[in-house]
């Protein structure tokens, strides 16, 4: 009877190990959504408030690859500011703006330097 019981509960063990890491949990990054992860990430690793115009450009369209695909709306709304931005006219004081907004979404939905 008991070698019953032990075979019976193996398909459940079994079904348990696959479904113990979620969608969920594997589409996170050090307890945050992997798209704003990869997209704060690049923007701390490569931020230079003084970065000429180019450089800029280059740094907003690395952190849009990633957060329009985010499920955090702050992140996806500032990162097209941030991209619109740096394509646009705006100056060192635009940049610095909308780059600060960037950084507090960032840092609001989970994100730290420790990271």
């Amino acid at each position: 009877m008991r070698r019953t019981r032990t075979v019976a509960l193996l398909p459940l063990a079994a079904a348990l190990a696959l479904t113990g890491c979620s969608e969920d949990e594997a589409a996170t990054v050090n307890g945050m959504e992997r798209e704003a992860y990869y997209a704060c990430e690049d923007f701390a690793l490569r931020y230079d408030e003084l970065a000429p115009q180019q450089d800029r450009v280059d740094l907003a369209e690395a952190v849009h690859e990633w957060a329009p695909h985010s499920d955090l709306e702050p992140i996806r709304d500032t990162a097209a500011t941030l991209v619109r931005v740096a394509e646009g006219a705006g100056d060192t004081v635009d940049w610095q703006m909308a780059a600060d907004s960037f950084a507090t979404a960032c840092i609001d939905n989970g994100w730290n330097d420790a990271n």
